[in-house]
């Protein structure tokens, strides 16, 4: 049998159990084995146990957080144009998909790179 070992954390924040080189056999994690809630992969990063993501592959927003408009550069690498810095708006990077993931439902929006692949296989989901 093959897979990828990872380290799994519980998503139940009154359990949070960890599981280190946890067998991952074809994507699918199993359920926490304390309380059957659903885990997720432990990435380690400097500000917490969110997996991080690189600052040249950040999802990015321009937000007025007094208005609550947003606008979406078509890059992420893109300055932010004068019109929008005077009127308030600021440079948000998702630095983890979770981040991302929380926005997105937030807006009722789907982040397409996340959520689909592009083999045809409806399982993978």
């Amino acid at each position: 049998m093959s897979g990828v070992i990872h380290d799994l954390s519980c998503t139940n924040p009154k359990c949070s159990h960890i599981e280190s080189n946890a067998l991952i056999v074809s994507g699918r994690i199993k359920r926490c084995p304390r309380c059957r809630s659903r885990r997720e992969i432990v990435y380690v990063s400097v500000r917490s146990r969110r997996a991080t993501v690189h600052p040249s592959e950040r999802a990015v927003v321009w937000m007025n957080r007094a208005t609550g408009s947003v606008a979406t550069p078509p890059l992420n690498n893109v300055p932010m144009p004068a019109r929008y810095a005077n009127s308030g708006y600021e440079r948000v990077e998702f630095e983890s998909l979770h981040s991302l993931d929380r926005y997105c439902k937030e807006r009722k929006l789907v982040n397409a790179k996340a959520s689909f692949d592009n083999s045809g296989n409806d399982d993978d989901l």
